[in-house]
């Protein structure tokens, strides 16, 4: 058997088994220095933070007012799904790969045929 290549990771074997590391905030606690991630600082506050939202939805500029009442909306119900819609040439059904496979292998030989003929005129037609 081979000796493995230096600086490569077995098969099978992770390159960062422990994953990504946390970025963490230094921030006193009690005297003694703790790290934090952001969202866990962000949770401590959620009370404090949902009051503010709350005082500016009633007591800010309209412009403020608006965001405060968007941002409590979003966090409380999630933010609107975005609807799309989707159509096929004339307004009609998209039509997928297997339905136009389909369409090609139910062709007769001589559909086959004047289809291939239709092909090569487009492709010579082509520049390039």
């Amino acid at each position: 058997m081979s000796e493995p290549i230096k600086g490569r990771f077995q098969p099978g074997q992770s390159g960062n088994p422990g994953g990504k590391p946390k970025k963490t905030i230094p921030v006193e606690r009690n005297g003694e220095i703790v790290h934090l991630s952001l969202s866990e600082i962000a949770r401590e506050h959620t009370i404090e933070s949902v009051n503010t939202l709350l005082a500016v939805m009633k007591e800010g500029a309209n412009s403020d007012r608006n965001q405060a009442a968007k941002l409590m909306l979003e966090f409380g119900w999630g933010k609107p799904k975005q609807s799309l819609e989707l159509e096929g040439p004339g307004g009609g059904p998209i039509r997928t790969v297997d339905e136009s496979a389909a369409r090609l292998a139910a062709l007769t030989v001589e559909e086959l045929r004047q289809f291939e003929a239709i092909r090569s005129k487009i492709d010579a037609s082509e520049p390039g």
